[in-house]
């Protein structure tokens, strides 16, 4: 289990860095429309360490990237529709069909990203099995 929660949480660190850096760089997005979206960012590595320990044992390391895409689909129907993200970081209302093909996009996202959760947990076990020499 604590193998599951290092691993989405090592990948949702990297990725909420990465993303944070990029959206703090473009220019023209007032600082305060941010502070949402980067709060959220915030708990994200713990929300993917726990739905990682939340996945079930025949799924694991196999399925990883579809119990991630599941979740993506999650984020990115609160995000878009619940939180209205794009709204209230870009002050536009986005059609509905925009709106589901922003899930769909989060969603593909979201099991690219659970790909390298199911390396890094591999990677985990793989480590841990090793013999210590010396």
């Amino acid at each position: 289990m604590l193998r599951r929660f290092a691993a989405g949480s090592v990948v949702a660190c990297i990725a909420t860095a990465i993303a944070s850096a990029v959206v703090l760089m473009i220019s023209g997005l007032n600082p305060q429309r941010l502070s949402l979206i980067l709060a959220i960012w915030c708990i994200a590595p713990c929300v993917w360490g726990l739905w990682a320990m939340l996945s079930p044992s025949k799924w694991v390391p196999q399925r990883l990237p579809i119990w991630g895409t599941l979740l993506g689909i999650f984020a990115g129907l609160m995000a878009v529709f619940v939180l209205n993200i794009p709204y209230r970081t870009l002050g536009a209302a986005l059609p509905t069909t925009t709106g589901a093909f922003g899930v769909v996009v989060a969603a593909l996202f979201y099991y690219l990203l659970w790909t390298i959760v199911r390396i890094v947990y591999t990677s985990l076990s793989g480590s841990s099995s090793r013999p210590s020499g010396g």
